[in-house]
């Protein structure tokens, strides 16, 4: 594989990244961090035929290495603007064995008066839909902790889910698949269905 680091002596351009960096609920001072930044990094990983995950796996190496700098400010990627520490943090699931999917995927949780949704922001380099869960009662942790969970699954096992049919964490357990327009983001998603008593697992 081969590794493309390009210093770029200017902001993101647009405002893009402090726009986008409003969307990390784990990080109050996401958008006054991000408005500091005056020049950015471009990291790229060129496969060479190799898998996504391994490349996938070597650009979270690359860019954990590139927050160590003292001057890094955030890491834009997944539609957000990660801080620093957590993307460090995150990473360390590679030195465990484990997919960095905190690195991969963003996890946006919104509530409105009809209940608690998540989406996920990361799946589609990886060849895989979007998902999202819609209109739960369930606390933002077990949502967000699910999403992450069927997030895992798709990208461990290569699983590709499809309109029509279920999925569920026991024999009994068939919850919906629907695909149609993203509620939060341009283009289709799949819509997961939430099982209730998720949070005993």
């Amino acid at each position: 594989m081969t590794v493309v680091i390009g210093l770029m002596t200017t902001p993101v351009p647009g405002g893009e990244a402090e726009h986008n960096a409003a969307t990390n609920y784990l990080w109050p001072d996401a958008v006054e961090t991000t408005k500091k930044h005056r020049a950015h990094l471009l990291v790229a990983v060129l496969g060479g035929g190799h898998k996504a995950l391994e490349i996938g796996t070597l650009w979270v190496k690359i860019v954990a290495a590139c927050c160590k700098q003292d001057n890094a400010l955030g890491v834009y990627a997944c539609g957000t603007v990660f801080e620093p520490k957590y993307y460090l943090a995150a990473s360390q699931a590679i030195r465990q064995g484990e997919l960095p999917i905190y690195n991969w995927v963003y996890f946006g949780l919104y509530t409105t008066d009809a209940g608690t949704s998540a989406y996920t922001y990361g799946l589609k380099p990886f060849g895989k839909d979007e998902m999202e869960v819609l209109n739960t009662q369930a606390r933002p942790s077990d949502l967000r902790d699910y999403l992450f969970d069927l997030a895992y699954y798709v990208l461990s096992e290569d699983v590709r889910l499809n309109e029509g049919e279920t999925i569920g964490f026991s024999e009994e357990q068939k919850l919906p698949i629907i695909r149609s327009e993203s509620a939060v983001m341009d283009g289709m998603t799949l819509k997961i269905g939430y099982p209730e008593d998720y949070s005993s697992h």
